[in-house]
């Protein structure tokens, strides 16, 4: 005979979907009464648990060509969120992926602590397997295995309580191991139903003040033998590539130092890289994991993710003790496997990354090299770790152009399509050599280049209507005071989330190296416009809304078709009475000069208002959701 409280808590549970005949959501029937409804229907068991937000953000290897219009579509991005919290012993991690929905991405960021409801799911046919239709009765119900009845128990005992993560998995885990849930499913959630205990608040790497940050991490280049598996990567190749002194020039050392006018550093010393054999299949403490066919829990690869982590630490701990005690003031744990070396379609990423590291949650980063690869592809890897940062990618729209000479047809959303910035795709000429840095959105972001004097304007407050103002703009290789941001909605608060242009000039710079040495003649000496509407807050960005290239300014109308992307004018219209427009007078190697101007008249006449005397052959405005690129 089950214990009364039990009887009392099936009793209970029963009856709460018995009282929703009408719902979508499945019943949980006592035997006899009627006929098992159909095994679409669902059961719901709801528990209640606290964690901490880890923002994931994953996408397959970039499009490098240098053709800006190429046809080929851009990898799709993931976003992901996980629930993690610490284990009793305070060193390992327990994690479990939720889905909260889509508004989670702007709702929700890594460092939150939370409190939420997530939903497991149960067909009428898997809660009979658990013996959950007969409302408690053992006589009634067919004889169990030891593992069937455990799980019984823990989900009449787990659900509507609140429970550590950690037993909340347990449950999940066990559920999965006797096919009593969908494998490929992960908790559900929705952001109406959380409630934030705490707000992530540090702000981890970004440059506040000019305050000099230092990047440190452990990096761990997996191979295995008894997989037969032998990258040509190690953590000697790896090394070459990270540091300066070698034959590697555009290392990540000079990356960082270069595009953050060294305000940020990646020391040898405090960013160390092993070499780690790993066994082909195992078990750990997410479960069983397959580095062969990949997915061992049979839905994805988070048993071989967060499994080598797990190994990396036994690693560790066997050879290095004194380096594994150090293990959490390394705020970077990276970690390299050609994840796709026998099953193709393993892994779809070429990184994963956590979006905005926080100090209450682990940072790791996962780079799926090819097998025959010999080197680090320097910007993805800058990318991902700009991820741990907290920028987001950079983007455009694709147009085609039409017989009419319009080019606003068709246009597409390109996730990646910034061609000056590795948070999007650059077209790097020598990776060995040359380096592209961040656009002026992402730079001011992170905290590493700021406006000119003078050069921090709200439109309806700094601009009178038909009056353009002149700015000299240095490139952004020479200073880290180098743009403007132009705040177009109203907003009078410099530290809120606003609607903003952002204008700043690119020059390739000959050494190499240097800033901007990647920039092919095609793209040097533009100006660039980009609209991004975010701070300097320190806070991750929202990966929904990244910055987005507007236009590439050139000085004549004769150069504006030297590679089709670039325009004499540009001009966007923000209301049915008001826009601004932006133009590039003249430009140096050393300097440019843009005019802007606010206009308070939709009509072309009202762009006239603006006129600064140079033949403006095109211009374009962005309204709305869609761009508009019109040849008069």
């Amino acid at each position: 005979m089950a214990p009364k409280g039990l009887l009392f808590l099936a009793a209970l549970f029963v009856g709460a979907f018995l009282a929703f005949p009408g719902s979508t959501t499945g019943q949980l029937l006592l035997a006899g009464r009627q006929s098992p409804p159909p095994p679409s229907r669902t059961v719901n068991v709801t528990v209640y648990v606290e964690g901490t937000v880890v923002v994931y953000v994953s996408h397959g290897h970039p499009n490098q060509s240098s053709n800006v219009t190429a046809a080929r579509p851009p990898p799709k991005m993931e976003i992901t969120h996980t629930l993690t919290d610490k284990m009793p012993n305070g060193i390992d991690t327990v994690a479990m992926r939720i889905d909260f929905g889509g508004k989670a991405d702007s709702l929700l960021t890594t460092g939150d602590v939370i409190r939420t409801p997530i939903t497991i799911g149960l067909s009428a046919t898997q809660a009979t397997q658990l013996g959950l239709a007969t409302g408690g009765s053992k006589s009634g119900r067919r004889l169990l295995s030891e593992a069937h009845e455990r799980a019984r128990r823990m989900v009449l005992e787990f659900h509507n309580t609140r429970r550590s993560l950690q037993q909340a998995k347990s449950l999940l885990d066990l559920l999965r191991s006797l096919n009593v849930t969908s494998l490929g499913q992960s908790p559900k959630s929705s952001v109406e139903n959380v409630q934030v205990l705490a707000r992530a608040t540090n702000k981890d790497l970004f440059v506040v003040n000019g305050q000099q940050q230092n990047i440190s991490s452990l990096t761990f280049v997996f191979k295995s033998t008894s997989c037969g598996v032998f990258p040509a990567l190690n953590a000697t190749a790896v090394r070459q590539w990270w540091f300066d002194g070698g034959g590697i020039v555009a290392t990540m050392q000079r990356y960082y130092n270069a595009c953050s006018y060294n305000q940020v550093t990646f020391r040898p010393e405090n960013n160390l890289v092993f070499d780690v054999d790993i066994p082909c299949m195992g078990n750990v403490s997410m479960g069983i994991y397959d580095l062969k066919n990949g997915s061992g829990n049979g839905r994805n690869l988070d048993n071989e993710l967060y499994g080598m982590v797990e190994l990396a630490k036994q690693y560790l701990q066997t050879n290095q003790p004194a380096l594994f005690s150090r293990w959490s003031s390394f705020r970077r744990k990276i970690f390299f496997f050609p994840f796709n070396w026998f099953n193709k379609e393993a892994a779809t990423f070429g990184g994963l990354a956590v979006m905005g590291c926080s100090a209450g949650a682990e940072c790791y980063t996962w780079i799926n090299n090819g097998i025959q690869d010999q080197g680090v592809y320097t910007p993805v890897l800058f990318q991902e770790l700009g991820h741990n940062i907290g920028l987001s990618h950079s983007s455009r729209w694709d147009c085609q152009a039409s017989i009419d000479g319009i080019r606003n047809v068709n246009c597409t959303w390109n996730e990646y399509g910034d061609p000056m910035d590795p948070m999007g795709t650059v077209p790097t000429k020598d990776i060995q050599e040359d380096l592209t840095c961040t656009n002026a959105p992402q730079a001011y972001k992170a905290g590493w280049a700021r406006p000119i004097a003078n050069g921090q304007l709200n439109l309806l407050v700094d601009l009178k209507p038909g009056i353009p103002r002149d700015f000299t703009l240095p490139p952004m290789a020479l200073s880290p005071n180098n743009m403007l941001r132009i705040v177009t909605d109203g907003t009078t608060n410099n530290n809120a989330t606003s609607r903003a242009l952002f204008v700043s000039f690119r020059v390739n710079q000959a050494a190499s190296g240097a800033y901007d040495s990647g920039l092919g003649s095609d793209w040097t000496h533009f100006a660039w416009v980009h609209e991004f509407n975010d701070t300097g807050s320190g806070i991750p960005a929202n990966l929904r809304s990244p910055p987005v290239v507007m236009a590439a300014l050139v000085a004549n109308a004769r150069q504006q078709l030297a590679n089709g992307f670039a325009v004499t004018r540009f001009t966007q219209v923000l209301s049915n009475t008001s826009g601004v427009s932006i133009t590039l007078k003249s430009r140096t190697a050393s300097q440019a000069v843009v005019s802007v101007c606010r206009f308070v008249n939709q009509t072309e006449e009202g762009w006239e208002t603006c006129s600064d005397g140079i033949d403006n052959d095109w211009y374009i405005y962005f309204y709305n959701t869609e761009i508009h690129t019109l040849v008069r």
